[in-house]
């Protein structure tokens, strides 16, 4: 059931992540071709905008090809597999811990005891 969690967080983020690129390279083309019928006088503000908005889509692309945004998620799977690992090695010690404790009981308190063979 983890793992599956995982797999759906991971695709939500995903699609998330390339929603918001579009959203912001629509911005800027929105921006550039004045969809919202500024003024002359913004025009500068404008530009400036699409400028800021394209940067940023370009640099969410490239966090998102490169997988940058999801790095709390590989911390979150490694202490998930440490954890994992640490719970299979302290089943496996109390297993030992178990055989060892039957193989040195495997006597009866007759055995150790002379007195009550007689």
């Amino acid at each position: 059931m983890k793992n599956l969690a995982k797999i759906s967080f991971k695709t939500l983020r995903v699609v998330f992540g390339v929603f918001m690129i579009f959203i912001y390279f629509g911005m800027a083309a929105l921006m550039y071709f004045n969809f919202f019928e500024w003024t002359a006088s913004y025009t500068w503000f404008r530009y400036l905008l699409v400028v800021v908005f394209a940067l940023y889509g370009v640099y969410r692309c490239y966090r998102q090809i490169t997988g940058k945004d999801y790095y709390f998620l590989k911390n979150l799977e490694d202490k998930a597999d440490k954890a994992d690992k640490a719970d299979k090695a302290d089943k496996a010690d109390k297993a030992d811990m178990a055989d060892k404790l039957k193989s040195k009981n495997s006597c009866s308190i007759h055995d150790s005891n002379p007195k009550l063979h007689e």
